[in-house]
Formats: structure tokens, sequence, C-alpha cells
């Protein structure tokens, strides 16, 4: 079963005017309030609204998806309700203009005018409206080992945080054109808030803040912790609309309840849940909804060596009284290694609108667990269920699945000898409406998952094409469907497959040692491969104040300080090759360890939250909130904070400024995006040091 979404908008009617001997056509519109209701449904007003401003330009196609020429028209109302726009004569090539009505926290009004020829003075109403309920869906709260994704979260190592909050409204419609003029009038205010509860309910962290979402569009905000003590926790990120474009808001949230360790997992079973999601973040009752998450469970022994272990899993629904109103329970095989996690997925279908809570358990399930500690984790989203849809709304619906191997495609849409291709998806074939033709439907492509992987696109506003890069793994494609009122949504997911099997390393545990002292390792523990493991060389970077010697031939490393003067953490990357070239890398933390007594001289730098837009147009502006904290026990001086984008040459800094002893700060870089930036995923290198300590860490971001 597929995602559904029917999303009530604007229904605009359009006049034909007959014609009257007068230059052009004068239009004067009453600008009015309207409020959405909840149910989608427009309660229009005479109350009047002024000071509006009033953009107009020429489409340069009939769905107006873009304009030619600058600004035919940029008015404002001033103290009247009442503003005349002057229509030329002739219409342009496409047959329509596309105008916009906007106001500070009202939805900006939308049409798609056709008037033309010559005429005396015609009206019109203009309805500037704001949404009775606000309600920002947050799901794919992921709660990392910041340094090994594999594993739990251990003490003393940075703890990722994150979810996608979804904007409180869709696009108002029907013009497929948005003024830059309008961007900050086309999103949405709203605020996260993060806190993390240990086994007393007690708040051991939390952190807010506020950002703006783009209609229709999405947002990950990223939180660092760095848990202190062992022990049971549970994290909530909820998301509130603050926006006054809203009346009234409720609260949205997602929570993980997951585990603190001492150290790296030995001797015991674990189990990893994150990416906890619904097809349709705005569903309907009587719907059916696909719930999906990943999921890694494994057994680590003595040696910290891990082995993949399947996994039982249990969804309960409960109502907003709290009861279970769904259950159900599966069994899943162990994933095909210990690093890689894999997906998983249940189906519910609602009866009745209302507030839901959904919970889904995994627990490690072998018999290399028994008499061990068994560590599960348990992901929770809440969504709101409207009631059902409009029957005249078309539907979208059965775009199959697909899996590919590496250098396959979806049709060709790069001309590109070396592809395979398979037909491209006609989704005129999964499409039904009882009132509109086909060819008068829009189709667009809401999201995709992983673009590193497939790009998709639409051709001829009927035909979905994609291509695939190098790499494997699997994207979740949503397309949407709009007769100008009503629309749906359907996902299918494109799988690529490996061709050939590159090295995995499993977890290549953290290290302490003392100065003067060392540690060894045989890395031949924590990797698997096709070849033999002998077979695999060894190198290792980042390596400044810790010395580490690799053997050839037995791949044993031993670590040792470089300089007696130095203590702290140093993050060390390991990478396996295999006799293909093919790699992987994994991070090891290498403590060194003060042997001086309690109160010498200890620095130490955290980054404990980055807020930025995960999704941004190209020229716009990358803004970084970024949160640093000095935790140690000594004043750090002439301390800078940078943000790179290599791959775009890209920069912004901050600095030089002192961070007195437990002090925290917030800094903002801006990072403003090149012409030649093209779609696609960017990583923004963040860096906060000075002479005696440096913190680094990357996030990921897209531009459309």
């Amino acid at each position: 079963m597929k995602n559904k979404i029917l999303i009530g908008i604007f229904a605009f009617i359009f006049v034909i005017l007959s014609t009257v001997v007068y230059a052009d056509i004068p239009v004067d519109y009453t600008l009015r309030e309207a409020t959405v209701l909840d149910s989608g449904d427009i309660s229009y007003t005479t109350n009047p609204v002024t000071n509006v401003n009033v953009i107009g330009y020429a489409c340069a196609d009939e769905n107006c998806n873009d304009i030619t020429g600058a600004a035919l028209w940029d008015l404002n109302s001033g103290s009247s309700d009442v503003i005349q726009i002057t229509y030329p004569t002739d219409l342009p090539a496409s047959g329509y203009y596309a105008v916009f009505f906007y106001k500070e926290g009202y939805i900006p009004y939308e049409i798609r005018s056709w008037w033309h020829g010559t005429a005396g003075v015609q009206s019109s109403t203009a309805y500037l409206s704001k949404k009775d309920v606000g309600r920002a869906p947050i799901d794919s709260f992921n709660v990392l080992n910041e340094v090994q994704p594999n594993i739990p979260l251990v003490m003393e190592i940075d703890a990722a945080l994150d979810g996608a909050t979804y904007a409180a409204l869709h696009e108002a419609g029907p013009v497929g054109y948005t003024p830059s003029e309008l961007i900050q009038h086309y999103s949405v205010e709203t605020r996260i808030t993060l806190k993390v509860y240990d086994e007393d309910e007690s708040v051991v962290y939390e952190e807010e803040g506020t950002i703006d979402i783009p209609y229709s569009g999405s947002a990950k905000v990223n939180f660092i912790w760095t848990p202190e003590e062992s022990g049971d926790y549970r994290a909530v990120v909820s998301t509130f609309v603050t926006d006054a474009k809203f009346l009234t808001s409720e609260e949205q949230e997602a929570s993980s309840e997951f585990h603190v360790i001492e150290e790296d997992p030995k001797d015991m079973c674990y189990t990893l849940l994150n990416d906890l999601k619904i097809s349709n973040q705005f569903p309907h009752s009587d719907e059916t909804i696909t719930i999906s998450g990943s999921k890694i469970s494994n057994y680590a022994d003595d040696n910290y060596i891990l082995t993949a272990i399947p996994t039982e899993l249990v969804l309960q629904v409960l109502d907003d009284s709290g009861a279970v109103v769904y259950s159900e329970t599966s069994s899943e095989d162990a994933n095909d290694n210990v690093v890689d996690k894999e997906s998983f997925e249940f189906e519910w279908t609602p009866d009745q609108e209302g507030w839901y809570d959904i919970l889904v358990t995994g627990a490690g399930s072998s018999n290399l667990c028994t008499g061990l500690s068994n560590l599960d984790e348990t992901e929770r989203i809440k969504v709101y269920v409207s009631g059902a849809a409009p029957a005249s709304a078309p539907v979208l619906e059965g775009i199959p699945d697909y899996d590919l191997e590496e250098g396959e495609a979806i049709g060709l849409v790069e001309e590109d000898e070396d592809l395979r291709s398979i037909p491209l998806i006609d989704l005129w074939s999964f499409t039904t409406d009882a009132d509109t033709a086909d060819e008068d439907l829009r189709f667009s492509i809401v999201s995709q998952s992983n673009e590193d992987l497939t790009l998709c696109s639409i051709d001829s506003n009927r035909y979905i094409g994609c291509s695939t890069t190098n790499g494997h793994g699997y994207s979740e494609v949503t397309v949407e469907v709009s007769d100008g009122e009503n629309s749906d949504r359907d996902s299918f997911r494109i799988t690529v497959n490996k061709v050939t099997e590159s090295p995995i390393i499993g977890n290549v545990p953290n290290i302490e040692l003392k100065k003067g002292g060392s540690v060894s390792l045989d890395l031949d523990d924590y990797v698997t491969d096709d070849d033999p493991v002998s077979e695999i060389s060894w190198r290792v970077s980042g390596a400044e104040h810790v010395e580490v010697s690799i053997d050839p031939i037995s791949h044993v490393a031993i670590f040792s300080a470089k300089d007696d003067e130095w203590d702290g953490q140093e993050e060390l990357v390991f990478t396996a090759t295999d006799s293909d070239g093919l790699t992987d890398s994994d991070i090891c933390v290498a403590t060194v360890l003060n042997k001086l007594e309690e109160g010498a001289e200890r620095n130490e730098l955290a980054i404990s939250r980055v807020m930025m837009n995960d999704i941004i147009n190209s020229e716009d502006i990358l803004q970084l909130n970024i949160k640093f904290d000095n935790r140690g026990n000594q004043d750090l001086e002439d301390i800078r904070i940078s943000a790179t984008i290599l791959d775009l040459d890209v920069y912004d800094s901050e600095g030089p400024f002192d961070l007195d002893e437990d002090e925290q700060t917030i800094k903002n870089l801006f990072l403003i995006m090149p012409e030649y930036a093209e779609p696609g995923y960017y990583y923004v290198r963040i860096s906060v040091s000075n002479n005696k300590v440096r913190r680094v860490i990357y996030r990921e971001f897209i531009i459309e």
C-alpha cells in the first residue's frame, strides 16, 4: 500500500469578459480576510485587509511554473482595502499572468489570471487567509553515536540527535512559480525543542530554537549532546508553530528511548532503532499508511567483535486516551553486516480522525544473547489523522518499487550509453480522477530521500525517469498529483544493489592510553570482505598527537602518545582497502590520559548544537546557528569558528574571541550559495579551534 494525502487549497474562478471599447482592462480587487479550516474548507469573511502588496508577472507556461521578464506590477494598497491592477490588451504567449497578493502574517493569495482585451473597470475579490490550526509533523528522529553510528551511545562520546520537521502549510496554488521576494511569506516559523530525560525523568539536557520551513518543505535540526553518565534515557523533540499565519497551534513530537553505556559494547546484545516515519505526514482516516524505520541488532563478544543477529519488532498504535488500537509483531532477519542499517515496514489503516502515538520497539533475538544484557530501543512519533478525504480528489496509487543494479536506470534521464535502462514510469497509468482529464493534472516530485544514489525527474508532466550513481542502498521517491484543488501522493522505493563487495569494518573500538604507555589492536578482528582479510591493506589518518603503527602482515595496530605535554581525545580514521581497490573507513577515538593529579589543566571544547535548513535553493543563504561550550577547567583564548563548503569554495568565519571556563556561546555564520551551485547533496565543515584544542563536525544539506 502507498501513502496518500489530499490537500484542500483555494478554488479560483476566472471570468472571461465581453469586449467593451476601453484601453486595456482595469480590475479592482477588494481585499478581504478568510480562514482555512482544519477540514480544508475556506471560511470567507467581509473583514477588510489593508496595506496589501501585489506583485505580478507574465507566465512562461500555462501552469506558471516560470515567468518571463521583470515584474509587471509591484503595488501596495496603503490604507485602502481595494487595489487596482490594469491588465494589457493582449495576453502573453502562455495565456496567463501570475499575480500574488501578500502581507506579513497572512497566507499569500495567488491567481493565474487571464484578464485581457478592452473593457471598463471590473471587480474581483482577493482573500488573504490564516489557517485555524498549525501542526508541524516531525519524524525520522535519530539518536546516534557521532563517532560510530552502529553502536550504542558511549559516555563522553558525542551523540547526534536530529529529526525531520515538515511545514505546517502546503503551497497555496495554483501558480507554480514563487517570486524570490516572497520566500519569507512562503515559509512557516516553527519552534523546535529537544529535551533529554534520564531514568528518573529529570531533564539532563535541553535546547530550543526557531527555524523557517518553506511551504511543502522540510528541515532537519541537529543537536549535539555528550552523555556524562551511563543509564537509560529518553529524548523528545517537539515542534510548535509560532507563525502569525496560524490562529492556534498544536504541539507535535517524536521520541526515542535508548541507552548510554560506559565503553564500546562488550559481552552484550543491543538493538538500534532510527528513522521511524510514516508515508504521509498529513494522513486521513480510512487511508492505509506505511510505517517504516531502520534497525541494527548485534552481539558483541568479550573482544568487542560484533556479529549481526535477528531483531524482533513490536508495533503499537495508541489513541489519545492511551488505549492500544492496533498492534503487530514482526521477526526480522539479521542485517547483512554489523554496520549498515536495514529498513522495516508495517501498515496501519486508521478508522477515525484524532491524535495517535505510533511506537516501535526492537530487541535482539538470538541464542547468543542468553544470559547477557540485551539492550532494546523504542521509537515513537505522534501524528494527527484528519477526517476522510474529499471523494472528488485525484487518486495516485500503485507505483511499483524497483530493484536496480549499479549503473542501471529507469529510462535514460541522461544520454549515457553505459547506462542500462528500463522503461520510463507512466504516471497516467497509476492515476484516476472522476472529473479531471489526465492531461489536465499536474505531477511533481515532492521528495527523494537519497539523491546521491538515485536522481528522478518528471518529463512532459507524465513520465518519471531515474538515473543511478556508483553506490548501493535505496531511495524513497514521493510523487504528488494535483487537479488544482486537491492532491494525492504515492511513494515508491528504488533499491540499488551492490555489484562488487567492499570491505566492511564492524567497529574499531575506542581506546585509552596513558602517557608513556601503549595499546594494541588486531584490526583483522573488525573487518569482513569477500577477499581473505590477510589481503586487505590498512592505513590511518588524523593522528596528530597519537602515534599509530600498523604491521603490514599481522595488521596489528599499536597506539602510543607522541607528545608528553598533550592529553585529550583525538579522532583517528582507519581505512581498509581490498584487492579490488574498494575501501571502508571507521573512526576510533583515542583518549590520552593525564597522569597528573586531579586539578591539572584540561582543555575541552564541544559543539553542542547546530541548527540549519537542510534544503535550500541555489543562490540562497545557508544560515548556521552554532552553539559550543568550554567544558574544560581552563579559559580558552583566541577561539575561531569557521564553516566551509569545500565543493563550492564557500567560506565564512568569526573570531578570534575568548571563552571562559564553563562558558558557552552561540554564533551565526552565513554561507552564500554561488550561481554555479548544481542541485544535489553537499557537506558543510564546521570547525571551532585555537592553538590548544579543535573540534570539527560535518553536516549535510540539499540544494534544490
